[in-house]
């Protein structure tokens, strides 16, 4: 009757007579030993990753620096600085650079327009050799003597000035291409005098 009426006892009130190898065995030790075995195995799969993760970030890094120190050398041997700044090779290998028009503002016949227009009309003035080259004008040319006399009773500050200085100072006033003058030569030709005209200028 005992025996019968066993199901019907709450277990934690029941007797236990097996004992040893024999011994009855609930359910949470067998739910421990798979927690165990699962904490276990969860432990291995984070170790291996782990140990996987070290050895990838040690090769790519040994990679890099091994690319580094080729993009050290090559830049070496083109920049003649060893850098691996994006910036700096750039900068170095692509300068920005203001884009000219190929048409230049002012070009030849516009100088020689103004060289006509600007000598005055009180010089008596021929061009024996008129050289335009970029950056650089040459002007060998005769003048008389003297200016030619200007309108009754006017007393100027041209008059002043030799007729080669008179037209120095009137091409000086087209300082939108002219720079810089020079008269290294003037020499006298029996009543005229031929001179020789270097100016630096930023056109054609």
């Amino acid at each position: 009757n005992c025996l019968a009426g066993t199901p019907s006892v709450p277990k934690n009130k029941r007797f236990n007579f097996r004992k040893d190898e024999f011994a009855f065995k609930g359910d949470t030790d067998a739910v421990q030993k798979k927690f165990l075995f699962l904490g276990l195995c969860f432990l291995m799969i984070v170790t291996s990753w782990i140990f996987a993760t070290v050895a990838r970030y040690s090769v790519t890094s040994t990679q890099a620096e091994l690319a580094k120190q080729r993009l050290e050398d090559e830049t070496f041997k083109v920049l003649g600085q060893k850098t691996v700044s994006r910036t700096i090779i750039e900068k170095k290998l692509m300068p920005k650079t203001v884009k000219k028009s190929p048409v230049p503002v002012k070009d030849s016949f516009d100088i020689i327009f103004e060289l006509s227009k600007r000598v005055p009309q009180r010089v008596i003035h021929d061009v024996e050799q008129l050289q335009i080259k970029p950056g650089h004008i040459k002007i060998v040319g005769l003048v008389n003597s003297e200016l030619s006399p200007g309108a009754a009773g006017d007393n100027t500050e041209e008059d002043e000035l030799s007729p080669t200085d008179l037209i120095k100072s009137k091409l000086s006033e087209f300082d939108e291409c002219f720079t810089s003058f020079k008269i290294p030569r003037v020499r006298t030709i029996n009543d005229r005098q031929e001179y020789t005209m270097e100016i630096d200028s930023k056109c054609p």
